[in-house]
This record gives structure tokens, sequence and C-alpha cells, in this order.
């Protein structure tokens, strides 16, 4: 693994012996991916090469492969009397976070939406999903990230599919939540260091309402298993126009959530959005199942040669 700087003058270097550590980290609910490096910035020494870096260099991350797990921009730049430098990036998909918009879509498709809204931004769109779902919303004054994850969580409500946001090939995809399984499985004899469980019906909606513009309630739908294991946990829907209300207030459903934390011996195909197998037979609720991956942090100690990857994941079935 390498890590390189390219400065303003065009100027590209190596940095990976100034590190003495870097934490990549990512979320389905966060926008852009995050790096942090910890590097020697001595102040005695004048004969000592420095870390030259600062807001707004870019910064990126290969494998011995050559292959990209980072790219971004440089926001801040920390020098402590201690002798360190810290700096933290973000890939760009930060410039949807940082921006805002206003827009009038009307029977808008997704593409044109992304089109519009990355184009804002100075970015370029790569894949999306075709989809029949129309957009219909006016926004005033929104990031352009809070946009596209509004834009896509009315798709999600009429289609049942979830999607997440990410960057590659400096490009913004969209790809279908859990759609790439990654190769590495979660094996307790293997790779796992750590894991922690929990369930949960704190979140849940069993029962949803749909009503009229009149206020008066024209159909409902239900889980009669979850309802009779849970009791009522109840959801109101008002019908809207060129949406069909059954297939809303069914994808509002929530059952019961499971949240397995795992620490693992280094992988970095383990990406927030992607879902990963796992085998902890002592944990039977997950045991041989494909779970979601709601985050994921990479940390390398470059002192101790050590690369260790935590991730938060949720179960892909509802139950």
């Amino acid at each position: 693994m390498k890590i390189f700087a390219l400065y303003e003058s065009g100027e590209s270097e190596e940095i990976t012996s100034f590190c003495s550590s870097m934490d990549i980290s990512g979320s389905v609910e966060q926008c852009a991916r995050k790096l942090s490096i910890r590097a020697a910035f001595p102040i005695h020494d004048p004969n000592h090469g420095k870390l030259k870096a600062k807001a707004g260099t870019i910064i990126y991350v290969q494998e011995d492969n050559g292959d990209d797990i980072f790219k971004g921009i440089v926001f801040t730049r920390d020098i402590s009397s201690s002798q360190e430098i810290t700096l933290m990036a973000y890939d760009f998909l930060i410039y949807l976070l940082k921006s805002n918009g206003t827009y009038n879509f009307q029977k808008a498709s997704l593409s044109s939406v992304m089109d519009t809204v990355c184009g804002e931004a100075g970015l370029s769109v790569g894949s999306t999903p075709g989809t029949s779902v129309q957009i219909n919303r006016i926004f005033q004054n929104e990031s352009l990230f809070s946009i596209i994850k509004k834009v896509l969580n009315d798709i999600t409500l009429e289609s049942g599919v979830e999607y997440v946001v990410n960057m590659k090939d400096e490009k913004v995809n969209i790809q279908e939540k859990g759609e790439v399984v990654t190769e590495i499985t979660v094996d307790y004899e293997k790779n796992l260091l750590s894991t922690s469980f929990s369930d949960s019906i704190e979140d849940m909606i069993n029962t949803v309402k749909v009503f009229d513009e009149k206020g008066e309630c024209v159909s409902e739908e239900r889980e009669d298993d979850w309802i009779n294991k849970y009791g009522i946990f109840q959801e109101t829907y008002e019908e809207e126009e060129g949406k069909n209300s059954s297939s809303v207030a069914k994808n509002m459903m929530k059952g019961l959530q499971e949240k397995l934390s795992v620490s693992i011996l280094g992988n970095s195909e383990c990406i927030s959005g992607s879902s990963v197998k796992v085998k902890i037979p002592y944990i039977g609720e997950v045991d041989g199942r494909e779970m979601y991956i709601e985050s994921d942090t990479h940390t390398w100690d470059f002192g101790a040669c050590s690369y260790t990857t935590n991730l938060s994941l949720v179960n892909k079935i509802k139950k």
C-alpha cells in the first residue's frame, strides 16, 4: 500500500514513509469517504524532510497492484508542537455536501436529476440504476447530497430497493445497496478479531394506515407475524399523486433490526454499501448469512506494521 500527494504545481510525491498511521472510513449515511493521516513533523531538525501536503492537496492511496482505494482533497491540516502533523481529507463527494441548490423537478428521471445536481458541483455522473419512478419535488436551498438522498428515498419507498451513493473513477455512482458482495467472508476461524451483536425493535413499523387528502383512512398495510410477536408499531401515510400508496406503505415497514460489529484483519474490499458473508456459529441469528456493510473503518499502524478493518453490519433479511 502506497500514499501519494499531488501538489498544485503538478508534482506527485509518495509520502508513505512520512506517515505513522492512517484511517480511511465511510458509511451509507456519510456523504464522502474520509481519510486521516498522522505523520512526524520534526520542528527542530532542519535536515529532516517534512510532509508538504496542506489544505487543497490531492491525496490518493493505492494498493500494491496500483488500484486506488482512496482519492480526495485535504480539507484540514494541523501541525502541533508535539512534532506531529495530521491531515484530514475527503473524496470528491464532499462537494455535494458543501454546495446547496434550489430545484423544481417535475416528472424527472433519476438520471436527469443526477446530471443536474452533480453538474452543479462540477462532478461527472457514472452509473445510475434504471427506474420508472418519476421525481416530483421542490427543493429550496438544500445541500446537493441531501437532495440526492431524498430522491433516492422516494424511489425506495415505491420500489422497495435501497441505494447508496459512492465515488468511483472520479465519477458519482448510484448502486443498489448490497449489490456488490465482497469475496471475503467474516470468519471466526480465519480473520475475526472481535465482535459484538445486538437486536432491537426500537425502530419497528408493522402497521401503516393510508389516508386521503380529506383525512379519511382508505387502506391499511400490516405485518401480522410482527404484530403477534412484538405488538403494534403504527405509522401513517397520506396519499400522493402519481405514487402507488400500497407500495409506499409496504416499503415503510421496518422489522427487527440485527446489528453486528466486527474487527477483522484488514481488507480494503469491505466498503459501506456492499455486503459480506458471515461465518460465526456462536451467533446463530447471523451465521451463514450475507449482511449489509453500514459503515467501515480501515486502520493502518505503520509502526506496528498492522492493518485492521472495523465493520458495522445489518441483516439483509427483514424479520
